[in-house]
């Protein structure tokens, strides 16, 4: 057992997704990562995301304890870096999807989107805490000292929170919750069958330059990259070869 537990911190450890990384590191993502990569990296959001609410509910009274621009560093900060790492990942996520899918990626995917990924934005979306601290600030004093666009930033979370039925009574939230869970789940039905009828398109590899004389440069670097994911390493926009579908 210890055995197991220690090879499962090491695969933790080492997964892409879990890293500091300056660019998507789809030089070495594979699907075996996202199942463990997308579920730490939501159990570690979790874990923040509660630190953020209970340090700063303590403040959340009238009048403010706090002027907006501790408020702002204190709260809309740490927050930001919470949705920017989900959006990021889940970004890499899709994207790899998108240029190099497979049935393990697919699998893997379904497993954990509906029931994890969109839980835990439900979540994230739906905190009273978050909601009440949005509020805070715009009933504050201090509102008119902010720039306009944090002002802008204010009014879209509290917006958005309320689209998402953090003031629905809880019963009705659960419901919207389960909708949104349905809803995630056939779109990405959706997804994979527009995959599925692309790919009986008929693909066609392509050699000669006088071939692909008045196409874009962007459109021949998409050709080769399509190329170099079919098996030709060494595929470029200027010399090819190239794929067309």
């Amino acid at each position: 057992m210890a055995a197991a537990a220690s090879f499962d911190e090491e695969s933790i450890d080492d997964n892409p997704l879990l890293q500091d990384f300056e660019f998507p590191p789809f030089d070495v993502l594979q699907p075996k990562h996202i199942r463990s990569g997308i579920r730490e990296l939501l159990k570690k959001l979790e874990h923040d995301l509660i630190e953020l609410e209970l340090s700063v509910e303590p403040f959340l009274v009238e009048p403010l304890e706090l002027s907006v621009e501790a408020l702002w560093t204190k709260f809309v900060v740490p927050l930001e870096k919470i949705v920017n790492r989900l959006s990021l990942v889940w970004n890499i996520v899709i994207q790899l999807k998108l240029l190099k899918d497979s049935p393990e990626l697919s699998s893997a995917i379904e497993e954990v989107q509906p029931e994890e990924a969109v839980k835990f934005e439900l979540r994230l979306n739906q905190s009273k805490t978050d909601y009440n601290a949005f509020k805070a600030i715009r009933k504050s004093h201090d509102w008119e000292t902010l720039s306009d666009a944090r002002k802008r930033v204010v009014e879209c979370q509290m917006k958005n929170a309320i689209l998402n039925g953090v003031e629905l009574e809880d019963n009705k939230r659960e419901l919207l919750n389960k909708i949104e869970q349905d809803l995630t789940r056939l779109s990405q039905k959706f997804v994979e069958n527009v995959m599925e009828d692309k790919k009986k398109f008929d693909e066609k590899l392509i050699i000669d330059k006088n071939h692909v004389v008045g196409f874009a440069p962007t459109f021949l670097e998409l050709f080769a990259q399509r190329a170099m994911f079919k098996g030709h390493e060494n595929a470029n926009a200027e010399n090819g070869p190239w794929i067309l579908t």
